[in-house]
């Protein structure tokens, strides 16, 4: 299989370009003594000792891939040298300091090899500096401290008939805890949860195996994205391999809807063979529209051994009252999480260590209803206090005096240290000792770890979230007070704490924390450049949303400072969403009016001349580049034209992605204007090595896409396929995540069937389907199933075609397609795949049936589909009502013999020859040949021939015997009789391969070697011969003018005069006549 290496630029230019994030994974296996290769996480092989052979045959065809080894891991590339060889290397990057090592070529990378290699690098790598690795610590601690439930008090209240009613969840598809504040919520789910461990490793009450899952949840999970990253890292915690896909299409570069992504999450879940638990903790918190739709969507279709537990203050905006009638909601309220009279005494005199009477236990369960928060505040007086029946007179317990309670009575009596430690802390959601010591500049980081434990001892409302006590919080009722007091009696120091907290999150690599407390501060200019540094890593992982929100709360005075951040942000949020649709999002509309007040109202007060002008042209691609994506797919393309020559009249400018817009507009055009194509390719591979220079990956991969489907349009299948797998490697390499993935794998099936090379199109067509389901595209799937139906057809499999019909026909029935797509075209898909399967299986009838519904009027012939026409001109054939064919044919040419489309042109010729041949019209029929030839053999499309079986092998056989007496040229005629005779040899070997036996067809090398016509021999030339250079000069052999070789390959008369330079050059000849004695000479004629 051809390997295209993508030449990235030198380290001068781009830095360093090792890969985050790897595809493929060899990872050694301790227990089975083998190497396990994992792709996209899922196990593919296992290579045991001795496997190198077949490892070698593996690298051949990829490119990059992580090593976990003995030894340590490292990263594996491969890279290209002059004149075509390749070589691997391995790296290991630390501090932005990346070490190598040479490998040598596939064979050379053995097992044994690559563990001598990773040793190597993992013994060079220096320990990180304290500060370094203090801040990695820090933030692996961070959300690890999430994900476990907080430490249990020490003198712990059991409330056995609370942990029953939990026992039920695990029939329920959700359970609700809802209760204000300090109601012990969490407290008893963190209960609940150790009792498990008490019972049968991995088994509940009931004797079920169980994996529990506990995410808290805070204020910035209020976003769809971090929100299911984090639930996801929560299951991974108890079920390593689970998520993968779902995390690869949650951070893909296009937007895709969440559903498809919980869809891929939850089919995993139904496989795992336990019940799981998803605790979902502080679920107030979750507020955002788009969320609570994703949460609606995740109840309807959670699968059976899915429980959700909500622990929440307010009930969540989720259909509890279904869930009620349906009884597949269990819920605990307020009245049920109070104490009773025995808790409340158990607490207060074990728990709190208070020596109280009876009577004063009832007191306070009396004032407090047996609100845990309220006898936790109470208790907590009552040992500072000496006359505790007077302030039990007082004390109400409840929730509007509490903060009051907590200023004049708790913190009143605090030692001033341990009070200012608490009050300047309270601004943090989690803490632990390095953060508060930034926070409170104290001069050491034990002295805060003492105060932490200290605060701890004292019962005063912080909870430690780990093990190790190294992670607290405080309670939500009592942060609220102490925030309160702060902003009360110190409201100079909120900014300055806020700027400490958000300082030290940088440091840590923890970016919407920071950004959230230099917002909070506010120092709008600090928010900025933290901005500025994260939004690479936001882009690069799918999350420009948060990026653009972000740019959206800066004032304009800070807006105007950081003018390019915002419009980059709206162009990467534009580049996300689909193609089709309402043009742009609402976001980017508020972006688009705010720079717009900036620079109309008064440029004088925020933007220099020059930045003005720049954002002034930023303004119009945005706006062009939106309005045209709305209006793409209307027949008129006026409106699309005049957005087009407007961009490109504008400067070039130095980023890449804004000169990406000009050329997108261009691209869209040429399907009105083919002949534009000429003139794009050059921008287009402009733009593709300044994105390279500048690694911008996501932009190179969106251009290299552009660049495949343009060649393709113009009929330039090799380089089509060179871009193909140049974006792949890119995508495999750069750990982009990318919707196009998949298209690209199912064109490159396109190109290889196109050239008969039917294992290596079954290849790419597998990895297409793969990726098609996995990320639930129903568009990229039902494109898949109709390419596997033509892949059976072709290998003579009628019952892998009729299968790939069903799945065809189900996908069209129940899936929901894209709504920019009409659903017409999925219709036409159904009528073309039923009428090849029939044609092929020799349903003659039903292939009948349908075209004599269609022939009753040739009025009904101007509404149908350019496919549907020449499948009916296909039926004809079958019903050799030849004459038919080729008036429908005539009648039709101006619009199936569009340039625009030059996959319908070629089945137009193909079929025109075939019908005019069988008419007996052959001075006819060898017009369309001869375009024809022109288009197929530099390329080698030959399925197009063996697609249309007996009546086009008749066609050539008798054009074979016909052609002299048709063109007297001896050399012409030779010609032309090669080609055929080549053609028609094919077809010899088609039936001998489908007349075997199933499971005696050829090997896939005997079948790679059979498929492809010879290719021509041009490496005696010092440089190779382009397609199109090819293409003309067959037309030259054939007498042709420059004006007739123009009008067959549809480009402009200066492009074939460009053309015959460069080939002259390449030949080194001066005319017509010594271009064609050197190619005979050379063998390429």
């Amino acid at each position: 299989m051809l390997e295209i290496r993508v030449n990235f630029p030198t380290a001068k230019q781009r830095k360093e370009s090792v890969p985050r994030h790897l595809a493929h994974a060899l990872i050694w296996e301790e227990g089975r003594q083998c190497y396990q290769l994992r792709s996209s996480g899922q196990l593919e092989l296992c290579y045991f000792a001795g496997d190198e052979v077949a490892f070698s045959a593996w690298l051949e065809v990829h490119t990059a891939f992580a090593f976990v080894g003995k030894a340590g891991r490292v990263s594996v590339l491969k890279e290209a040298r002059r004149g075509g060889r390749e070589y691997w290397y391995a790296c290991r990057t630390q501090q932005r300091h990346t070490s190598k090592r040479y490998l040598g070529s596939s064979a050379k990378v053995t097992f044994g090899r690559l563990e001598e290699v990773a040793r190597e690098l993992n013994r060079q790598l220096a320990p990180l500096p304290s500060q370094q690795r203090r801040a990695a610590e820090s933030r692996e601690a961070f959300l690890a401290a999430r994900l476990s439930p907080p430490r249990l008090p020490p003198a712990l209240v059991e409330r056995p008939r609370l942990q029953r009613m939990l026992d039920a969840a695990l029939v329920h598809p959700l359970t609700l805890i809802s209760a204000p504040a300090g109601s012990g919520k969490t407290t008893l789910l963190s209960a609940w949860i150790a009792s498990f461990a008490r019972q049968e490793p991995g088994a509940n009450a009931a004797g079920k195996k169980l994996a529990v899952a506990w995410l808290s949840l805070e204020e910035l999970d209020n976003e769809p994205l971090r929100f299911w990253v984090a639930c996801i890292a929560a299951l991974r915690r108890v079920l390593p391999a689970l998520g993968e896909t779902a995390l690869a299409l949650l951070h893909a570069q296009e937007t895709l809807p969440l559903s498809t992504c919980l869809i891929s999450l939850l089919q995993e879940i139904e496989q795992v063979d336990r019940e799981l638990l998803l605790i979902l903790d502080d679920y107030q918190v979750i507020s955002e529209p788009g969320l609570i739709q994703s949460m609606h969507f995740l109840l309807e279709h959670l699968p059976a051994n899915l429980h959700l537990v909500l622990a929440s203050r307010a009930d969540p905006e989720l259909p509890l009252a279904r869930l009620r009638v349906r009884q597949q909601l269990l819920e605990i309220r307020d009245p049920g999480l109070r104490f009773t009279w025995e808790e409340t005494a158990t607490f207060l005199r074990q728990g709190m260590g208070l020596p109280l009477s009876e009577d004063e236990v009832i007191a306070l369960q009396a004032r407090t209803e047996g609100w845990i928060a309220g006898l936790q505040l109470a208790a907590i007086s009552r040992g500072r206090q000496e006359d505790f029946s007077l302030s039990l007179q007082s004390f109400t317990g409840s929730h509007r005096l509490v903060l009051d309670y907590v200023q004049q009575e708790i913190l009143a009596s605090l030692p001033v240290k341990l009070k200012n430690f608490v009050l300047q802390t309270a601004l943090l959601a989690r803490m632990d000792a390095a953060l508060c010591q930034a926070v409170t500049a104290l001069p050491a980081t034990s002295t805060c770890q003492e105060l932490l434990e200290a605060l701890e001892r004292a019962h005063l409302f912080v909870i430690p979230l780990d093990e190790h006590r190294r992670w607290y919080r405080y309670h939500d009722l009592f942060r609220e007070a102490l925030q309160a007091q702060l902003q009360r009696s110190q409201p100079e120091m909120v900014p300055l704490l806020h700027m400490r907290a958000a300082r030290w999150y940088a440091g840590a690599g923890e970016w919407r924390e920071a950004i959230a407390h230099a917002l909070l501060a506010p120092d709008y200019s600090y928010a900025a450049t933290l901005m500025e540094q994260a939004a690479p890593h936001f882009w690069h992982s799918g999350e420009g949303r948060i990026v653009l929100t972000w740019v959206l709360a800066l004032p304009g005075s800070a807006l105007s400072m950081h003018t390019r951040l915002a419009l980059a942000a709206a162009l990467h949020v534009l580049y996300s969403v689909p193609v089709h649709g309402k043009g742009v999002v609402a976001e980017v509309e508020r972006v688009i009016k705010r720079l717009q007040g900036l620079v109309q109202g008064a440029p004088s007060l925020y933007l220099q001349a020059q930045e003005a002008a720049l954002v002034e042209r930023r303004l119009f691609l945005l706006l062009a580049f939106g309005e045209a994506r709305a209006i793409l797919g209307q027949p008129e393309p006026e409106r699309l034209q005049q957005l087009a020559r407007a961009a490109e009249a504008l400067p070039m400018d130095a980023e890449v992605s804004w000169n990406l817009i000009p050329l997108t507009l261009t691209f869209w055009l040429t399907d009105f204007f083919p002949q534009m194509r000429v003139s794009l390719i050059p921008g287009l591979l402009a733009a593709k090595q300044q994105a390279l220079q500048a690694a911008h990956y996501p932009t190179t991969i969106r251009i290299v896409s552009l660049l495949g489907e343009t060649y393709i349009k113009n009929g330039q299948l090799q380089q089509a396929r060179r871009q193909y797998l140049e974006a792949l490697a890119l995508i495999e390499q750069s750990g982009v995540r990318t919707s196009l993935t998949g298209s690209l794998y199912l064109d490159l099936f396109t190109l290889s069937y196109a050239q008969n090379q039917l294992a290596e199109a079954a290849d790419w067509l597998r990895q297409a389907l793969r990726i098609a389901y996995d990320w639930r595209q129903p568009y990229l799937q039902a494109q898949g199933e109709c390419a596997s139906m033509r892949l059976a057809l072709a290998r003579g499999d009628l019952s892998a075609a009729n299968q790939a019909l069903q799945r065809l026909d189900t996908l069209l029935a129940h899936e929901e397609f894209p709504r920019y797509v009409p659903r017409e075209e999925y219709a036409l898909w159904k009528v073309l795949s039923h009428l090849q399967y029939w044609l092929a299986s020799r349903n003659l009838p039903e292939a009948q049936a349908w075209a004599q519904q269609h022939m009753l009027s040739p009025w009904t012939w101007e509404f149908m589909a350019s496919g549907e026409l020449l499948m009916l001109v296909q039926v004809l054939l079958t019903q050799r009502q030849y004459s038919q064919a080729c008036d429908l044919l005539s009648r039709f040419r101006e619009r199936l013999c569009d340039a625009a489309d030059l996959q319908t042109c070629m089945q137009f010729l193909a079929l025109s020859l075939v019908a005019f041949v069988l008419a007996e019209r052959k001075e006819e029929a060898w017009r369309w040949a001869e375009r024809l030839f022109a288009l197929t053999e530099p390329e080698g499309s030959i399925r197009l021939y063996l697609d249309l079986g007996l009546p086009m092998k008749q066609a050539l056989t008798i054009l074979y015997a016909k052609i002299p007496s048709i063109d007297e040229g001896a050399r012409e005629a030779a010609v032309r009789r090669a080609y055929i005779a080549q053609l028609l040899a094919l077809f010899a070997q088609e039936e001998q391969r489908q007349a075997l036996p199933a499971g005696k067809q050829p090997a896939r090398d005997a079948e790679a070697q059979s498929s492809a016509l010879p290719r021509l021999a041009v490496a005696a030339l010092p440089e190779p011969l382009t397609a199109q250079e090819l293409r003309i000069l067959r037309l030259l052999a054939l007498g042709r003018t420059n004006r007739e070789i123009a009008e067959t390959l549809v480009v402009s008369l200066n492009t074939v005069k460009s053309h015959l330079k460069h080939l002259y050059s390449k030949l080194a000849v001066n005319s017509r006549m010594q271009a064609c004695a050197r190619a005979r000479d050379l063998q390429v004629l």
